[in-house]
């Protein structure tokens, strides 16, 4: 088997998740009455406004923690949540480096390949 044809059988393996989840999607919508229904979709609309609210209020105080741990230069801990400082990555400029290692071999040494990898990426939907 080529990895084409495992693709395309993963493929088919999506599509069996999505059509079982709209399935019992479905036969869930169709169990709930509609004055049921009716509450539902008040109390959805209840929440939305104040979910909203909260999330805009978190991601302000996210925005601020950040900037405040960058500054201290250090992970800070709380009793449920941790910020973890990083480091800057340091990158290098490849092309530069490869046009160095020509005239000057010794820089090869520092050179190191890491392993390949693969990601799947959803393409749309069929």
């Amino acid at each position: 088997m080529n990895a084409q044809q495992i693709i395309d059988g993963l493929e088919d393996l999506y599509a069996q998740r999505e059509y079982l989840s709209a399935e019992k999607s479905k036969l869930l919508d169709a169990a709930i009455p509609a004055e049921v229904k009716a509450i539902i979709a008040d109390i959805e609309a209840e929440f939305a406004d104040k979910a909203e609210a909260v999330n805009s209020q978190i991601s302000e105080v996210e925005t601020t923690a950040k900037e405040l741990v960058i500054q201290e230069g250090a992970t800070v801990k709380g009793n449920l949540i941790q910020a973890v400082y990083s480091k800057p990555r340091v990158t290098w400029d490849s092309k530069i480096l490869e046009g160095l290692a020509i005239a000057m071999p010794v820089i090869e040494k520092a050179k190191k390949i890491g392993s390949p990898s693969v990601s799947f990426r959803r393409l749309g939907k069929a």
